[in-house]
């Protein structure tokens, strides 16, 4: 398995052979998605339970109906190979691409860009970038490509602030070949990638927005096989999680000064992605997905028939809300309209009363979280 991605209350997977599966209780069951019409799919992007977008051999594709049905938006060129797509909202996405072009040889960057959910596309070309691999955006305006250049063959790191009418490029001695990123805020971000013996950096660090990075070791003494990591995540400043090849699987709480090791036997780390600081899924080779809560780890597979039984009622709850559960670990928050957090606590197996009396009448939504589950729910207050 090669992606997870998860926005709101559904997470879809992928692999490279193999269908396009979903779930919406965060791993309990899983059921195939819609994509028959589909040749290979390697990279999918949801913005909503019901919108999202996938990268096909040939085309790009949207859904508005949680993967039931695939519409192509976008035709794919031959000289073409797609490395990753993100949206930031339902209509607004980039697409980025490598392009090898021959008489002189020679490579380079395609952004892709729509601002109207793949109606029409702008394309911004950046030369000598043999291979753009990894974007993000933590923010609208804001966004960073992971690449590799091909004038030095060194690691380097295309920017925006302005969503994306111009990007700029910041070239870096510490790594040769970056493979994945990601900003906790606009500011400090991380990649990762792959070094040469003559490099002896797998990780580097900003601090600056991109202007600057500094370089990361992980592991100290490392052969040249060991010094490939291919993805990272980090839930805050000082949390975060690297993995890469050779079942290399790491943490680390102080904002990567140190590391330590995590017991990892998929292969590859082929993609870290948290939900939150304390829910997080790792995807590896043959197969592999694996679930970590409050750090430990649980396997998945696309056919576990787990299923955590959770009823919510009465809804809309007057002055007090009923929530029964079979799990002995788990947690509930209650979110008004505005995001604004107004009620938290722990949950027991079977019956919790909320005491809702003291809200405002409106709209709220319900999270539970447990060792096996992450549920949303709506619900209201008369």
């Amino acid at each position: 398995l090669h992606r997870v991605d998860r926005r709101q209350r559904q997470m879809c997977i992928r692999d490279r052979s193999w269908p396009i599966f979903k779930t919406n209780n965060t791993g309990g069951s899983w059921v195939q998605a819609n994509s028959s019409n589909f040749i290979f799919s390697t990279k999918i992007d949801f913005i909503t339970e019901s919108w999202g977008y996938a990268v096909d051999v040939f085309d790009i594709k949207r859904t508005i109906n949680g993967g039931l049905g695939w519409t192509a938006i976008k035709t794919i060129t031959s000289t073409e190979l797609v490395k990753d797509i993100h949206f930031t909202s339902s209509s607004k996405g980039y697409v980025i691409s490598s392009q090898r072009l021959t008489n002189p040889l020679r490579f380079q960057a395609l952004i892709h860009k729509t601002s109207n959910s793949g109606v029409s596309w702008a394309t911004d070309t950046i030369q000598n970038i043999v291979s753009p691999n990894a974007i993000h955006f933590p923010s609208p305006d804001t966004g960073y490509i992971a690449c590799q250049s091909f004038s030095a063959i060194q690691g380097s790191v295309l920017y925006t602030y302005d969503g994306g009418l111009t990007w700029n490029q910041t070239i870096m001695s510490q790594i040769q070949r970056l493979q994945d990123i990601h900003f906790v805020t606009n500011n400090i971000g991380f990649a990762v990638g792959y070094s040469y013996s003559t490099f002896s950096y797998e990780v580097v660090k900003t601090i600056d927005a991109g202007q600057t990075w500094t370089g990361i070791t992980v592991q100290p003494g490392g052969t040249t096989n060991n010094h490939n990591l291919t993805s990272v995540h980090f839930t805050s400043t000082d949390t975060g999680y690297v993995g890469g090849v050779n079942n290399r699987f790491y943490n680390t709480f102080n904002g990567g000064t140190t590391w330590n090791s995590i017991p990892f036997t998929g292969g590859t780390v082929n993609d870290i992605h948290f939900v939150n600081s304390s829910l997080g899924f790792v995807t590896g080779n043959n197969g592999q997905f694996l679930r970590m809560y409050h750090g430990t780890m649980t396997t998945l597979t696309a056919n576990d028939k787990r299923n955590t039984a959770f009823n919510l009622y009465p809804n809309p709850a007057v002055n007090n809300l009923i929530i029964k559960i079979n799990d002995s670990h788990a947690a509930v928050s209650i979110q008004n309209s505005l995001g604004q957090t107004v009620l938290q606590r722990k949950l027991t197996f079977g019956k919790n009363e909320l005491f809702t009396d003291k809200l405002s009448a409106g709209l709220y939504f319900v999270t539970s979280v447990s060792y096996t589950h992450l549920r949303a729910h709506e619900t209201g207050r008369n």
